[in-house]
């Protein structure tokens, strides 16, 4: 009997009692070596999942049959799976079934595929597409590396996609949990994806081992092959592809970089730094510029309206050519203008936190004192800010403005007058609707949910070239 054919048949029902009670195995949606994946329907409620059925007996790439091996590194896999289940963005484990010969693991279905499929039918994807792809498979690991777990195996093909195109990782058999400052050494995952520090191991006795970064490292390969469907380091022969990889031999050159700009550029050379101590961690990906943007509104030629700043400098903290992204509206019952926050596609975009700014407000700050304010308003501005950081929960987000080109003239000099009237004040109330976020559910799953608008006070306004930060305490 052919290979494929024997694959073809279901274990016996006597293997799988409580399997075949629950569910009703269907057609095959995909092979590995040693696993078989189905799509099954849970005869109680019709809901439709795929069955991951792992033959405990199957043969290894090595050529070896260890059931007692495969078992135990199933259960690892398993244990991992339940630690990082519930995020929106990562696989759901519905059920476990354990036989002599046998172990089906019930995932929740994804009917779009693996991502490595759908770039396959569409070659390369826009840079749009690809920053709402990467944001998500970022903030999936983010979580993951919240648990200490590295993946270690992370490319198009372990990435699913669900109904709406939202991205699920998938396939922990790689994955492991680190303790405290614990470095891994075995060479393990997909020779086009691995970090040189995994190349190291296998190559120099001595080598420190490697941890989370090889995971950065993976969505940096990821995101370059989504935008122009090619990996950086491939080669046809691998002994060429890998000291590409060891060097961090790769280029923007290609005629496919040519209408790419230059933030998902610096992203990725960002993630491909050899040097896994320089390497951008995954907080700092998600505050990258690419991520703080979105798709173009209006007119890049016409300026964004001035906003006036809720602070006694008197100036007008944004005076030049903005970029016009969309999503939802600051009002402010004063009438001082309009405020779109961004990014979209991330529940994470506006996060609470408790005491002085992060980073990246920091970093606006000193941006903004640079280029935007004289420098006794700046440091007036920083004072009061980090005072009410500290002192009160804050709202920080990055924000931007949208104009229409033939609106541009008439609300500009209506927003000039207002501001002319309206006396200064460094207290501005606002209604602002936040981004949907993660809520923790009664069976101790997280879902995604939109929360309704709050009540905030605008504190202040910072502005550089490229951003605008604002600071909101609650009411």
């Amino acid at each position: 009997m052919a290979k494929d054919e024997e694959d073809d048949l279901l274990p016996d029902k006597d293997a799988a009692k409580g399997f075949y009670a629950k569910y009703e195995p269907k057609e095959i949606l995909g092979r590995g070596i040693s696993s078989t994946v189905r799509r099954c329907i849970e005869k109680e409620t019709g809901k439709e999942f795929a069955a991951k059925i792992i033959d405990l007996g199957a043969t290894t790439e090595a050529g070896e049959t260890n059931p007692y091996h495969m078992l135990e590194a199933t259960r690892q896999e398993i244990s991992i799976l339940r630690q990082v289940m519930g995020h929106p963005y990562i696989i759901d484990l519905q059920d476990v079934f354990e036989s002599d010969a046998f172990v089906f693991l019930v995932f929740e279905l994804c009917p779009k595929g693996e991502l490595f499929d759908y770039l396959t039918s569409v070659v390369t994807l826009s840079e749009k597409k690809t920053r709402t792809i990467m944001r998500q498979i970022f903030e999936g690991v983010e979580y993951i590396h919240a648990k200490n777990i590295v993946h270690r195996d992370l490319k198009p093909e372990n990435i699913l996609l669900d109904e709406n195109h939202n991205v699920k990782i998938t396939d922990f058999g790689f994955a492991r949990q680190l303790q405290e400052g614990e470095k891994l050494t075995d060479l393990c995952g997909t020779p086009g994806y691995l970090a040189p520090e995994t190349l190291k191991c296998n190559m120099f006795e001595g080598s420190p081992g490697y941890s989370q970064e090889v995971d950065i490292w993976a969505c940096g390969v990821i995101m370059f092959t989504l935008l122009v469907g090619c990996p950086p380091f491939w080669h046809r022969k691998q002994m060429v592809m890998l000291r590409n990889i060891m060097e961090g031999k790769y280029s923007f050159t290609s005629p496919e970089w040519a209408d790419i700009s230059e933030d998902p550029k610096d992203l990725i050379r960002k993630c491909l730094v050899v040097d896994p101590a320089q390497r951008i961690t995954v907080k700092e990906v998600l505050r990258h510029p690419f991520f703080n943007q979105m798709v173009l509104m209006g007119d890049r030629r016409h300026p964004a309206p001035p906003i006036p700043a809720a602070h006694s400098s008197g100036r007008f903290l944004l005076g030049r050519e903005a970029s016009s992204y969309r999503f939802g509206q600051l009002r402010s019952s004063s009438g001082a203008g309009y405020l779109y926050c961004a990014p979209q596609s991330s529940y994470s975009s506006n996060r609470m936190r408790d005491g002085p700014l992060d980073d990246a407000a920091a970093s606006c700050h000193a941006m903004s004192s640079a280029t935007a304010c004289s420098s006794s308003a700046a440091a007036a501005l920083a004072s009061s800010s980090l005072a009410s950081a500290n002192s009160h929960k804050t709202l920080t987000a990055t924000v931007y403005y949208q104009q229409q080109p033939q609106q541009h003239q008439s609300q500009q000099q209506q927003q000039q007058s207002q501001y002319q009237q309206q006396q200064q004040t460094t207290q501005l109330p606002v209604q602002l609707q936040l981004h949907p976020q993660l809520q923790p559910g009664g069976d101790g799953k997280q879902s995604v949910y939109t929360p309704p608008p709050v009540q905030l006070t605008l504190s202040h306004i910072v502005a550089s070239k490229h951003y605008v930060c604002i600071i909101c305490t609650f009411l």
